[in-house]
């Protein structure tokens, strides 16, 4: 499993670099407790993610990464897939969502690679936190950020064209795609891996915080995917730039940052977004083992409290079973507090939450049912 800080720009096979490493970000992990499972994280500022996970009062653990970025696109979640081996972890199955015919390379039932030319391409991915997305219904559309952690990486110059392999579409391609972790599920094997080319829009390079090592994040467009892809310096024969096309083999992980309904009706909470926010005053109000339970993407309830002896404009947080997790922080309220006066439909989602005692930490993404500007 610690073959994967290699893509870090770590070295694996050195023992007392792996041990250094796992010392330096244990003593910076945040814990997030899910039902029976225990994950433990550390986010650098510059982008790289550590994640162990484990069942809770039980030894065995897995190790992953991610690495965060700015760019993300919507795709279709279709189902959630826990691994057999390591039931702490699992993959979200998707498919694009760009809306354009795509070509990529599919298989047979007979084992032969068949390209296909389709309007959407299946794929999985490895999310950080597996069961912190238990509670999501599927399908669904979602945002998400995706990082590539290329097991073998190729550049090639500016203007550069992938040759197609099927006889019926002879020609030249700036992007193509194999999903081959897809075809491994039919092995029982739960790898994301994904086979693609692609241009490099942009790149940002810097020496990693532990080794000092020189990293290169290109921003990769491919069919209807937009990736930030991770690329130590020492794995190419020149650093990438703009323009550039890659061709990669990449273990594919994935944040989910917002989660809309699969087919959008008006029956549906609001979903035009407002604001994000941390929840103020969680300290009064521990809900204790119930806090363990809650997921990403849980319903929040934005409540007034125009009677509340210590604030007029007082907006109350409550879980959908009608817990209080706290509320709106008194400096971010006065606007929210006069659209629900006016009846303004709204709503909150979960997207993070911190649980160590005796601290209690969550951060909410609020919606509302019309498309509404803030006052900064």
């Amino acid at each position: 499993m610690f073959d994967l800080i290699r893509f870090l720009g770590y070295n694996p096979e050195n023992s007392e670099e792996q041990s250094k490493l796992i010392d330096w970000v244990s003593s910076r992990l945040s814990q997030l407790d899910i039902d029976g499972w225990e994950y433990y994280s550390y986010r650098s500022k510059r982008g790289p993610e550590f994640y162990f996970a484990k069942e809770r009062e039980k030894e065995p653990f897995s190790f992953n990464i991610h690495h965060h970025g700015f760019h993300d696109q919507v795709m279709i979640l279709t189902d959630r897939l826990p691994d057999p081996e390591a039931p702490m972890d699992g993959l979200i199955k998707a498919k694009t969502n760009s809306g354009e015919t795509i070509f990529f390379e599919g298989t047979r039932a007979g084992g032969e690679d068949q390209p296909e030319w389709r309007e959407n391409m299946p794929m999985v991915f490895k999310p950080p936190n597996y069961h912190w997305y238990d509670r999501l219904k599927l399908p669904a559309r979602a945002r998400v950020q995706l990082a590539a952690f290329p097991l073998k990486v190729e550049l090639f110059p500016r203007g550069y064209r992938f040759p197609v392999a099927d006889k019926e579409h002879e020609g030249l391609l700036r992007y193509y795609a194999s999903p081959v972790g897809i075809h491994l599920l039919s092995q029982n094997m739960y790898h994301p891996i994904l086979e693609f080319g692609g241009i490099i829009m942009e790149v940002i390079s810097y020496n990693n915080e532990f080794s000092n090592r020189l990293m290169h994040l290109a921003t990769v467009q491919t069919l209807g995917l937009t990736m930030d892809v991770l690329i130590p310096d020492s794995a190419t024969d020149f650093a990438p730039a703009p323009g550039m096309s890659v061709s990669a083999t990449s273990w594919i992980s994935g944040r989910i940052k917002e989660v809309f309904p699969a087919e959008p009706n008006d029956a549906d909470p609001s979903w035009v977004f407002l604001m994000q926010t941390r929840i103020a005053g969680t300290m009064y109000h521990d809900l204790g083992e119930k806090s363990i339970a809650l997921g990403f993407w849980d319903y929040v309830e934005l409540r007034r409290e125009p009677e509340n002896p210590y604030d007029a404009r007082a907006v109350a947080l409550l879980t959908v079973e009608g817990e209080k997790l706290g509320y709106i922080p008194r400096d971010r309220n006065q606007e929210i507090a006069a659209l629900l006066d006016r009846g303004e439909q709204m709503h909150g989602r979960l997207i993070y939450k911190f649980l160590k005692y005796p601290s209690q930490e969550y951060i909410i993404r609020v919606y509302t049912r019309n498309s509404i500007r803030l006052g900064r």
